[in-house]
């Protein structure tokens, strides 16, 4: 009887390491989704000072980024205030993502969300005028998400309140930067939005000609990886 009772323990055990098994195999590992951007665009403020030659396209002598803003790879952030020539361009970076791309099932959860750039060169100016190269900090300090529906023009800046993040990580010349966005896309999705929207943006985003000051970002690359997990069991 004492033997019939250990082989039924044996037997016993072995099935509970095999049903163990069975569960280790047929849990699903995360899935990692890539967005890119649909579209992304450079968006431009400019103030120039009076006309002072004939052709009305040059009458801003200051860093205007006419070749950038129809260059679907690469984009500006940042602001240049001249008082010299009583001009100021700000300049924004706006992103679409396609939300639909997003599937979540009834025992999934989003655990995992980042919006990461490249940064190519950045350009410094002190309000004394000081210039500076070289591996600098990113220019892009801020992001937000539009107050009101963006239609994807670039003729005015985007009115934008904070996005909901998690943390950063800046960029510097040559080396990427990251958004933990994870709060922000979880509102999304949770609200059934099609479309979200990021804007990137420098410290100073008005229209107001502060000194010589200036800081310009070029960036590319831009991606937002969302995870899809199981839920806990």
């Amino acid at each position: 009887m004492r033997v019939r009772a250990v082989a039924r323990g044996v037997l016993a055990a072995a099935v509970a390491v095999l049903s163990l098994g069975s569960l280790v195999v047929s849990a699903q590992e995360p899935t990692s989704i890539a967005l890119t951007p649909e579209p992304a665009k450079t968006i431009a403020l400019h103030r120039c000072g009076g006309a002072t030659l004939s052709t009305a396209t040059t009458n801003c002598m200051g860093f205007t980024a006419g070749d950038i803003l129809t260059d679907p790879s690469i984009f500006v952030v940042g602001f240049e205030s001249n008082k010299d020539l009583a001009e100021k361009h700000v300049l924004q970076v706006a992103m679409q993502f396609d939300l639909t791309k997003i599937t979540v099932g009834p025992n999934q959860a989003i655990d995992f969300a980042e919006l990461m750039f490249s940064e190519v060169s950045t350009t410094k100016r002190s309000a004394a005028g000081e210039s500076e190269y070289g591996i600098l900090t990113s220019c892009n300090t801020k992001l937000g998400v539009p107050t009101s529906a963006w239609n994807g023009s670039t003729d005015r800046l985007i009115a934008t309140q904070p996005a909901k993040t998690d943390g950063m990580t800046p960029a510097t010349t040559a080396e990427s930067g990251v958004w933990n966005v994870l709060p922000q896309v979880l509102d999304w999705v949770a609200a059934g939005q099609q479309k979200g929207v990021l804007v990137l943006g420098a410290d100073d985003q008005s229209a107001d000609i502060r000194e010589m000051s200036a800081c310009l970002s070029y960036l590319t690359d831009a991606v937002l990886t969302v995870q899809v997990s199981e839920k806990p069991q």
